[in-house]
C-alpha cells in the first residue's frame, strides 16, 4: 500500500522585515483651538473650532462618523498642514488613507471636556501590503506556522510515483498572513509548484517579531514531495 508523504521543512535563511515604526506606523501631532469668532461658514453651518494636523500625506479623507463634526477641510501643501473646522460639539470623525488603517478620533470620549485647546497625536497604522516588505533587515523571533494546509499531490504524479522539492520565498505580514508566495527553485512540470504555492498561501502564522513588536518578513523553505511504501 502506498503512502503519499508531503514533507514542510523550514529552514530560515534569508529573511527581512519593515519595522513596526519605521513602515507602518506613522504618527502626527494635532491640535484644536476654539475662539470665540466664526472661522468658516458652509452650507449652513457655522465653526468656531479649528483642528491642525501636521501630516506630509496628501491623500488623507476625512469622514464624519457621529454628528456634524467636520464643516470644512482645507490642506496647505506648503506647510504639510490640514485645517479642519469642526462643529462647536464635534463627535467622531474618521481618518483614511490608501496605505493605512482607518483611524477615529472622539471627541466625545477622548477630548471630553477639553473646550478651548487640547494637542494629540494621530497614529496611523500601515496597512500590511503584499510584496513591500524589505529584504535587507533580520528579525530577532521567527514567524511560527499555527495554521497549516497540505499540498493537494496532483493526481496524475501521484499514480506514476512521481515526486519533486520546491523551494518557497514565502512573505509572512504582520497580521500573521502570509502575503506574496514566489518558487525559489522548482520540482519542474507537472503541477507540484502550483500545489505548493496554493497551499501555503492559505497558511497562518504568529508573525515574526522585533523589540517585541510584529514585522513582516520573508522566510524561505522547502515542500518535499515523496510517495513511500508501508
Amino acid at each position: 500500500m502506498k503512502k503519499i508523504i508531503i514533507v514542510i521543512l523550514f529552514v530560515f535563511c534569508v529573511f527581512s522585515l519593515n519595522a513596526l515604526g519605521e513602515f507602518y506606523v506613522k504618527t502626527f501631532e494635532l491640535s484644536a483651538e476654539k475662539t470665540s469668532d466664526v472661522l468658516s461658514e458652509k452650507d449652513g453651518d457655522s465653526s468656531n473650532l479649528v483642528l491642525l494636523i501636521n501630516v506630509g500625506l496628501a491623500d488623507l479623507k476625512f469622514e464624519n462618523v457621529e454628528s456634524s463634526t467636520i464643516i470644512e477641510a482645507e490642506y496647505d501643501k506648503e506647510k504639510y498642514q490640514y485645517k479642519l473646522f469642526l462643529d462647536s460639539k464635534p463627535g467622531v470623525m474618521k481618518i483614511s488613507h490608501p496605505d493605512f488603517e482607518d483611524y477615529e478620533i472622539n471627541f466625545l470620549d477622548d477630548y471630553a471636556g477639553v473646550n478651548e485647546h487640547f494637542v494629540g497625536k494621530l497614529v496611523l497604522e500601515g496597512k500590511p501590503i503584499n510584496g513591500q516588505t524589505s529584504t535587507l533587515a533580520i528579525f530577532e523571533d521567527a514567524p511560527i506556522a499555527i495554521k497549516q494546509f497540505p499540498p493537494i499531490y496532483p493526481r496524475i504524479l501521484r499514480i506514476n510515483g512521481l515526486g519533486g522539492i520546491v523551494c518557497l520565498k514565502v512573505e509572512v505580514l504582520i497580521d500573521g498572513s502570509v502575503g506574496v508566495v514566489e518558487v525559489e527553485r522548482s520540482a519542474g512540470p507537472g503541477g507540484l509548484d502550483e500545489a505548493a504555492v496554493d497551499a501555503v498561501k492559505r497558511w497562518k502564522y504568529i508573525p515574526a517579531k522585533k523589540d517585541g513588536k510584529p514585522v513582516a518578513v520573508w522566510i524561505t523553505f522547502p515542500i518535499n514531495f515523496s510517495i513511500g511504501r508501508m
